[in-house]
């Protein structure tokens, strides 16, 4: 198990009674301590966008969070696809260069290559589901008034 990088750095903060119990509340409920919880919402990515599409001040700035954990997950779908592509494409070259190939091989990559070929039918399922969360959580902060945000 590798060591966890040192803290070294002490960032203090303040909030009202109400946050401070709603932080601990939702850091109890997750299993982390207030500490853990904070520098796990610190380490989410914000970055500002300027294409609005409301009209209260089009000059001013939008946030996006990107939740790091849900790209993570599109990342290894896309790796899992390139895999299951791949050995799809072996199995059928292997019965393209085979001039003379039993029938029972034939038909055992040929299943070989349908599995591989169903593997990435349920990858895109998930993985559209995936972009679908994505879409809400981004969409849902994008269209969120400047005043709304932190």
């Amino acid at each position: 198990m590798s060591r966890p990088r040192a803290l070294d750095r002490y960032v203090g903060l303040r909030l009202p009674a109400e946050l401070h119990e709603t932080v601990k509340k939702d850091a109890a409920a997750l299993g982390m301590t207030v500490s853990e919880y904070l520098r796990s919402l610190a380490s989410i990515r914000v970055v500002p966008r300027t294409d609005r599409t409301d009209s209260t001040d089009p000059s001013a700035p939008i946030y996006i969070v990107y939740d790091k954990s849900l790209y993570d997950r599109a990342t290894r779908q896309l790796k899992a696809w390139g895999y299951h592509y791949d050995n799809c494409l072996h199995a059928l070259n292997t019965i393209k260069a085979r001039r003379y190939l039993p029938s029972d091989k034939a038909d055992a990559l040929f299943a070989k290559a349908l599995g591989y070929l169903e593997r990435i039918e349920e990858g895109r399922a998930e993985y559209k589901a995936l972009f679908t969360e994505l879409a809400e959580r981004d969409g849902v902060i994008a269209k969120a008034k400047r005043d709304d945000l932190p």
